[in-house]
């Protein structure tokens, strides 16, 4: 068993399909059948309080668009191998924000040390989801999440 699980879901004809294994995912928001969201739970079990602890992802956006995206917290568990738009946990506070800037792929960067540390210190996994917050969207093209002490 991994000690990360990433999965996107996506509403409309796709509510009930599962992502787990794939490979790229889109980020997006629109109207009815053009959301997706990105979810990620890393377990932070036997480590330490870290001083850094950054979400990084290489996307891309829409050509000569600026893409605002946000990562929320889920205080929800989730299965990375049945996790649906049907049943997705639901967003919660907001912990960073990035704007993914034209389409060339290039790696993105959000600190997410207080909530790592938060969800560590209260024996909880890190569960967060990333989320277009205007009617645009992203691409991840490769997936990252890592933690240094």
């Amino acid at each position: 068993s991994s000690d990360l699980n990433d999965a996107h879901v996506l509403d409309g004809k796709n509510a009930t399909r599962n992502y787990g294994t794939a490979t790229s995912a889109t980020i997006r928001s629109g109207a009815s059948g053009s959301n997706g969201w990105y979810y990620l739970q890393l377990d932070t079990g036997g480590t330490s309080t870290v001083s850094k602890a950054v979400l990084r992802i290489r996307m891309s956006g829409a050509r000569n668009t600026t893409t605002p995206l946000v990562v929320k917290s889920v205080g929800t568990a989730w299965s990375e191998s049945l996790l649906t738009w049907n049943n997705k946990p639901a967003a919660g506070t907001q912990i960073g924000t990035v704007s993914v800037v034209g389409s060339t792929a290039a790696f993105y960067e959000i600190d997410i040390t207080s909530y790592v540390n938060a969800q560590r210190a209260a024996g909880q996994p890190v569960n967060i989801v990333v989320q277009a917050s205007q009617a645009t969207s992203a691409a991840i093209s490769a997936r990252a999440f890592s933690t240094a002490s």
